[in-house]
């Protein structure tokens, strides 16, 4: 049963050597069983214990008939026998005020106790030999003195154990180590060697004769050796030394030794350590900082520190020459943030430095300070905190000096702000590209004309914006990066596959950089549609005016002849009238007078008409119009021309068409004529009809179709519309055939156009022609 104790300010260390005993929690040995059974008799009780105790328990190493209940008991004894130093017994326990309760709780039989402390030659208290009886009774003297001297044989074994655990330490020590181990023993001729030492120099023993020892240490640094152990023999110093040993491979290694003097047995032993690969790595690292230091020189790089802890603020060398200070100038954060140039900039550091202190965040500066001269430059101020327990001890950092570079930086920023601004506000669309093909600069019109107004398109590829450049157009480019230009004035492939339609003027050059080398490409583009289709538009419009002044040339020929031949008919008719024998010739001659003074006439009619509608002065005039009588009358103005050429010529008026209208009936008269003149003119074989039929009533309206329909020659499909056109016949030839003026299609549909309704027409050639037109007019009805 265990039980806590209380450690006493000497338990540290007892506890410590008893570890190194290693005795704690042991099984029970025959030494200690012999004592105790040796104290058992010498005292003549029956029980006889020795106990053993650690910084948490109390227990039994050996004990003779202590039963289970008595074992807390014996403890509590135990605890009052380490109190002291000497023999503590108590002769009858019932009559002990201080275990009386305690006996009667756990119905002890235990009425005797006698116990000596353990204590070794630190003064550790290491447990205690004890006897015990059960009933009260008192040690003599002899036997006292016999338990005295059994105390001291329990610590020298204790003793005798702490030397030979140690021994087996060390030589677990020397065997497992990685250090060098090397011991000299005055009284053999040998040096050992632990195994780490033997695999080094590749011996395969590990004891080696001195005098070849010579062998192994390089020769120059034997003195060294032998100075060493002398120095150590003589005054019992450590002393530490560095010696080339030479390896297995043959290659020398530097050695650094501890070498020291073990005075009980007069052996010198050696420690080493192998410190080659740690020298090449000292000297590359004094390397290392002597290029940083000359890196720093050079690039301008100084560092600060703010030790928090001790108030101090330190700059190095190349800080002070950044801030044209001297070497022995020493700053403090009040100072070293005056030199920044303004105030809004010293408020952006002190904010830092509080919230590097107060939350360990770093910061990076690009500002400017004044130097102690008074010179304005760009510096680079970085600071970081170093944070420990939640609290800041030390700011520290680096200053460089960057003005140049800062200078061309901005000069740089500036040529690309004028670059950006030159390109944005650029008329023309135009974009600028790196060797990536990725938008540096871009003009507002490119972004308005190919949609990407609502874009950030810097930064952003060229193909990635216009998925439909084909290989051919990537080729171009390739071409372009290479040193090429190229354009095109009327380009309609140049964004095949997009919705990019029509005519583009492009060029595309490389642009350079500072250096000479190629940086990218410069796009040029302008749409140049409009351009075209408006060049398009004059050709034809020229194609038409040549073709109109033509056909007014013709039509003037023509009317020289339409004009000539009446009058001369009226000339010659008039001549023969005068000088005609009788009577019936006259008549005939007046007859012809008159038919060549109504063709005259309406060639003239038509020629006004159609400059009269040109100028829109033919005012138009509705009226009540007898619809039956304007058909028959049409029809009988024409009739001489029908029955001269043995033609039929009729009309039929639907029944459901009422006999009054309300029209122009002037123009309506005249548009017939026209159409019923032309029927019989283009028509040799056959019949002329007009007809008039009724589409649709609503209100006091009606919508009467008028049609004119032949079979003469008909109008080929190519020609049907141009015939409507002034001066236009469906072939020039047909004028001197026929003869005409070639207006009077057109004085019709203009006459038509003023009432609302157009000419249509349906022909087939050979066959004949239907022309007709829809009126919306006025009814009356009786």
């Amino acid at each position: 049963m265990l039980s806590r104790l209380q450690i006493s300010p000497n338990d540290e260390h007892r506890i410590l050597d008893k570890k190194v005993y290693d005795t704690l929690h042991s099984s029970q040995e025959k030494e200690f069983n012999r004592i105790t059974e040796i104290a058992r008799l010498l005292c003549e009780t029956p029980v006889a214990v020795i106990k053993l105790t650690d910084e948490n328990e109390i227990w039994s190493q050996s004990n003779f008939a202590l039963d289970e209940g008595s074992i807390a008991l014996a403890n509590s004894f135990c605890k009052h026998t380490m109190k002291g130093t000497t023999l503590f017994e108590i002769q009858d326990t019932l009559l002990d005020p201080r275990f009386a309760d305690q006996i009667m709780s756990n119905d002890s039989t235990i009425r005797f106790y006698a116990g000596y402390p353990l204590i070794d030659g630190h003064g550790n208290k290491l447990g205690t030999l004890c006897v015990m009886d059960h009933t009260a009774r008192a040690l003599n003297e002899s036997q006292k003195r016999a338990l005295a001297l059994l105390v001291e044989n329990i610590v020298d074994l204790t003793i005798e154990k702490k030397k030979q655990d140690e021994f087996s330490s060390f030589e677990r020590m020397f065997r497992l180590s990685p250090h060098l181990i090397c011991i000299f023993r005055p009284e053999v001729p040998f040096l050992k060697l632990n195994p780490a030492l033997c695999k080094l120099t590749g011996l395969e023993d590990n004891t080696f004769r001195c005098e070849n020892w010579r062998d192994v240490i390089h020769p120059e640094d034997w003195e060294n050796v032998l100075h060493a152990f002398n120095t150590v023999s003589a005054d019992d110093s450590e002393v530490v030394i560095t010696t080339r040993t030479k390896s297995a491979s043959g290659n020398y290694r530097n050695i650094e030794w501890v070498i020291s003097l073990e005075h009980s047995i007069g052996h010198l032993y050696a420690l080493g350590r192998d410190i080659t690969d740690e020298q090449v790595l000292n000297k590359e690292l004094q390397h290392t900082t002597q290029l940083l230091s000359e890196t720093n020189q050079v690039a301008r790089i100084g560092s600060w520190e703010i030790d928090l802890d001790n108030n101090k603020h330190r700059w190095t060398s190349v800080t002070k020459q950044i801030h044209a200070v001297p070497d022995n100038y020493e700053p403090d954060i009040d100072t070293a943030i005056e030199f920044y140039k303004d105030e809004e900039v010293r408020q952006q550091v002190r904010e830092a430095i509080a919230n590097g202190i107060a939350f360990g965040k770093p910061w990076s500066l690009e500002v400017q300070i004044v130097d102690a001269t008074g010179k304005t430059i760009w510096v680079n101020s970085l600071g970081k905190a170093e944070m420990r327990d939640g609290r800041c001890h030390r700011l520290y950092g680096t200053f460089q000096d960057i003005d140049e570079r800062k200078k061309i930086q901005l000069e740089n920023e500036n040529s690309r702000a004028i670059l950006q601004a030159f390109v944005q506000h650029n008329p023309a669309a135009v974009a600028m590209l790196n060797r990536e093909m990725e938008y540096i600069a871009v003009s507002d019109a490119w972004l308005r004309d190919y949609r990407l107004a609502d874009k950030n398109v810097l930064g952003k590829s060229y193909y990635e914006l216009f998925p439909f450049i084909t290989a051919k157009g990537k080729a171009r480019h390739q071409r372009i990066l290479a040193g090429a230009i190229e354009q095109h004035l009327e380009d309609n492939t140049l964004f095949d596959g997009s919705e990019f339609t029509g005519f583009s003027a492009w060029e595309m050059r490389p642009w350079h950089l500072i250096d000479g080398s190629i940086g990218g490409i410069m796009i040029f583009t302008q749409d140049v549609t409009h351009r075209i289709e408006q060049r398009q538009k004059l050709i034809a419009a020229k194609i038409e005016a040549e073709a109109a002044s033509n056909a007014k040339s013709e039509f003037l020929a023509n009317m020289s002849h339409e004009l000539r031949t009446p009058l001369n008919g009226i000339l010659g008719f008039a001549q023969l009238a005068l000088h005609a024998a009788n009577e019936v010739d006259r008549k005939q001659f007046i007859d012809l007078i008159t038919e060549s003074g109504h063709t005259l006439l309406k060639v003239i009619n038509n020629i006004l008409d159609y400059s009269q509608l040109k100028s829109d002065k033919m005012i138009s005039v509705t009226e009540r119009t007898d619809l039956h009588q304007l058909i028959e009358e049409s029809i009988e103005e024409m009739m001489p021309d029908a029955t001269s050429k043995d033609l039929a010529l009729k009309s039929h008026v639907g029944v459901d068409i009422q006999r009054f209208i309300w029209t122009d009936s002037v123009r309506l008269r005249q548009v017939l004529r026209n159409l019923l003149s032309n029927a019989l003119k283009f028509t040799d074989v056959g019949n002329v009809l007009l007809q008039v039929d009724r589409l649709e009533e609503s209100n006091d309206f009606v919508t009467l179709r008028f049609s004119v329909s032949d079979t003469g020659i008909g109008i080929l499909p190519e020609n049907q519309k141009s015939i409507f056109e002034a001066f236009t016949q469906e072939d020039s030839s047909l004028t001197r055939k026929y003869g005409g003026t070639g207006l009077g299609l057109t004085v019709s549909n203009k006459l038509l156009h003023s009432m609302d309704s157009t000419l249509q027409l349906q022909s087939s050639p050979y066959v004949g022609s239907t022309f007709h037109f829809d009126l919306r007019v006025k009814g009356m009805h009786h």
